[in-house]
This record gives structure tokens, C-alpha cells and sequence, in this order.
């Protein structure tokens, strides 16, 4: 397994939508305004290095664009801005530099600003991550058009309607982490024999007994729409990890855009409507369902196609409001690395010692990479963001979140889900 003391301390990765309903008085006296935008974040300098996986690699085609996706909204007291970019993995250092940019060209405070990645495995890197370092050209290139995205976020702000409902679509989503039989188990990159639990065991493999923890199965929206019922945006949110795509792509997120601009009767423009898909408690969780046959015909447009479907659906039932109180909230976490022992250390040293500055190879050198990195940040300072929407809350953390916890959170909420 991927270790997970990295991925904890040093990125703002995938949002975790953590939506609930409750009741509130409405004020009819206010104005509740929304803005949406989609900017083209497609690099245009190839080749590129894609970070989705355990060594480097190279693309040096689109096989569909990029883009982050922003929803501006504003209750005539507060106003924040919600984004979601087409990337694996957003640096601390870099979001921080997205939300400061934004401040001084729009006004927006940079603690009103989320900003969150899809986790698509198939974007150019905008920062290290296991065996792959940042590409070298990207993370400039994408940043002034992150921060103009959301300047034109603001510019389309107008009276809207906005509403919000959850769903559960429990056949979409399933835990890709099994528990393996005492007698099965696997050696760790270390050389140990520890492995107990572990991804994608392959469809009814009669080495494990289950999986190793819940699926949350809540497909969550936030609409606004404009005061002629025209559609402005929807923010949808599902736990499932990504489909899987040939790089350069957004994955499925990018196809469900365009499917649920259709399917609601406008068009997926930036000046028109803008559907975003985040990425929801997903660590463990797939779309593969291990205690069934592999499936046939299943692809990454038609995965898009049926949650766009669904969400279309959900849509028709939401009942919207015209004015609805803001809010946002903002801490920061400094917590420890959890570090080596002294004899992994040493074989670690050892191992990245011999690379000379070249990129790893194979998974033991990555994996020595990382402890020479832990050791050096024994600790990071990590943001925790929450937004309310009315009855509505939203909940951001980084780390590749398991489900489990994304269900505690909804459960200790005082906002009472209603699924």
C-alpha cells in the first residue's frame, strides 16, 4: 500500500463534500447572487511529466482538456468562492499562492476561497508526489489561469436561486481495499511480511475475505440557478476515486461536465453553465465491485454518462430558495510526520544515496525516496476549511480520505443529513 504519512502532511488534495439538511428561517429581504466560471487549463507545452502513479511519465497529447471550475456565491454579507481543478494533487505552497493572487485581483479574502483537486490520474504535476517530481513548465502556466478563472467567477455574479439535495447511488462506488486471509498476506515494499490489507485484490480473488471498510454511496448537489430558472451551475460531489485515462485528461470529471450541461436543456460553456463534479471521501473507495465478475462494457464515458443521469435526476427534485445565509471558517493543523526507524532510515539513505539525482526506477526506490523526505519534514502545517450554505455544509481536508471518516464527520455534523 501507498504510504499515507506524505499524501497527510504536505497536499490540499480531493475535497470531501460532507453534505447535510437541516431548517432554517429564510430572509426574503436579501439578494443571493452566483457567478460560475470554467477556465482551459490544458497545458500547451509538451511533453509533460503525469503523476499519477508510482514512477514518472511522459504525455504528449490531450485526449480531452482541463479545467478548473469555479462557483462564486454571495448572500449581500459574505460572499466565497468554491473551485475544483483538474489535477491529482494540489501543493499547500501553491493553493496558497492561487487564494493570495485571487485576493488582490478580485478582493475576495483568501480565507474565503476552496480550492480542490478532481484527482484525476491523467493531468501534468504540480508537485512531487511518490517517484514523479513537478513538471517543470505547468504549475506557472496553470496558476495565472486558476486565478483569472475565478476573477471572471466574480465578474458573471447575479441574483440567483440556489438549492441543494443528496441521493444514494450505492452501485457506483465500492471499497477497493480487502482484507487478505492471515494465510495470504503480502511482503511490504520494506521486504516485510505485513500486508493484511490492500488495493484492487482483482474481482473474487479467494485470497481475501471483504472489503476493509464502508462505501459512502450520498451523491450530493449544490445548484444555483439564475432568477429565470436557467441553470448557472451545479457543484456535485461523489466518493469514488477516478475512472481511469489515458493522459492528458480530466478522467471522467470532464465528460460528466458535458453530459449534465445537456441533460439539463443548456450548454457546458463558461459563459453559460458550468457542471462541476469534486471528489468526495474517497481513499478507498472505486467504481469496481470486487465480490462481482468483472464487468464488460464499462468505460470512462459511460461511468460519466450514468452519474450525470442520476444527478440530472436529483436535480428535478430540488427545491431552491431565494436567499439563504453564507458562511466560512478556517483553522490550520501543525502535525507530525510519522517518522522511520533508525535501520529504515539507513537503508533508505542508501538506496536514494545511489540514484545521483536521477528519478527512481522501480517502487523500493520510490519508497526510500519518501522516508528521506519524511525525516526532513518532521512536521507540516496542514489547512481545514469548512463552508455553510444554508442548511448545507461543506467540509475540506487534505489526504486521500477513506470513507469511514467522511461518514463520522457527516454523523458528529449538528447539520442532520437527509439522504
Amino acid at each position: 500500500m501507498r504510504h499515507k504519512a506524505l499524501s497527510l502532511t504536505a497536499l490540499v488534495l480531493a475535497t470531501g463534500l460532507l453534505i447535510s439538511c437541516t431548517t432554517h428561517n429564510v430572509s426574503a429581504s436579501r439578494t443571493f447572487r452566483a457567478g460560475a466560471y470554467a477556465t482551459d487549463i490544458t497545458p500547451t507545452h509538451f511533453p509533460v511529466l503525469v503523476n499519477g502513479g508510482f514512477l514518472a511519465a511522459n504525455a504528449d497529447r490531450v485526449a480531452d482538456p482541463l479545467h478548473v471550475r469555479w462557483l462564486v456565491l454571495d448572500d449581500g454579507t459574505t460572499r466565497l468562492a468554491l473551485g475544483v481543478l483538474d489535477t491529482c494533487m494540489l501543493p499547500v505552497e501553491f493553493a496558497e499562492e492561487v487564494k493570495a493572487r485571487a485576493e488582490k485581483v478580485t478582493g475576495l479574502p483568501a480565507d474565503r476561497i476552496m480550492l480542490s483537486a478532481t484527482h484525476t490520474h491523467s493531468a501534468p504535476s504540480l508537485m512531487q508526489a511518490l517517484g514523479t517530481p513537478p513538471d517543470p513548465n505547468y504549475p506557472a502556466f496553470a496558476l495565472p489561469r486558476i486565478v483569472e478563472g475565478l476573477k471572471r467567477a466574480v465578474d458573471n455574479l447575479e441574483p440567483a436561486r440556489v438549492g441543494w439535495t443528496s441521493v444514494r447511488i450505492p452501485e457506483y462506488t465500492h471499497t477497493r481495499v480487502w482484507i487478505r486471509r492471515p494465510d495470504r498476506m503480502l511482503r511490504d515494499p520494506f521486504g516485510e511480511l505485513t500486508v493484511r490489507a490492500n488495493m484492487h485484490p482483482g474481482h473474487q480473488n479467494p485470497d481475501v475475505i471483504g472489503p476493509s471498510g464502508p462505501s459512502d454511496p450520498a451523491l450530493t448537489l449544490l445548484a444555483v440557478q439564475a432568477l429565470d430558472r436557467r441553470p448557472l451551475a451545479v457543484l456535485a460531489n461523489y466518493s469514488m476515486h477516478y475512472f481511469g485515462a489515458r493522459p492528458v485528461s480530466s478522467d471522467y470529471y470532464g465528460t460528466f461536465a458535458t453530459r449534465l450541461a445537456s441533460l439539463l436543456g443548456t450548454t457546458n460553456s463558461p459563459s453559460t453553465f458550468v457542471g462541476i463534479m469534486s471528489q468526495g471521501t474517497s481513499g478507498d473507495q472505486h467504481w469496481m465491485d470486487y465480490s462481482q465478475p468483472r464487468p464488460s462494457g464499462v468505460n470512462k464515458d459511460s461511468y460519466a454518462e450514468a452519474l450525470a443521469r442520476r444527478t440530472a435526476d436529483a436535480y428535478a427534485q430540488i427545491v431552491f430558495r431565494d436567499w439563504v445565509p453564507l458562511a466560512m471558517r478556517q483553522t490550520t493543523l501543525r502535525l507530525a510526520t510519522r517518522q522511520p526507524g533508525a535501520k529504515r532510515l539507513a537503508w533508505a539513505h542508501g538506496v536514494a544515496d545511489k540514484l545521483q539525482g536521477r528519478l527512481p526506477k522501480n517502487q523500493s526506490e520510490v519508497y526510500a525516496c519518501e522516508q528521506v523526505w519524511i525525516e526532513r519534514h518532521p512536521s507540516r502545517e496542514i489547512p481545514l476549511q469548512a463552508v455553510r450554505v444554508g442548511d448545507l455544509g461543506i467540509a475540506a481536508w487534505p489526504c486521500e480520505v477513506f470513507a469511514l471518516f467522511g461518514l463520522q464527520v457527516k454523523a458528529l455534523s449538528f447539520f442532520k443529513l437527509r439522504l
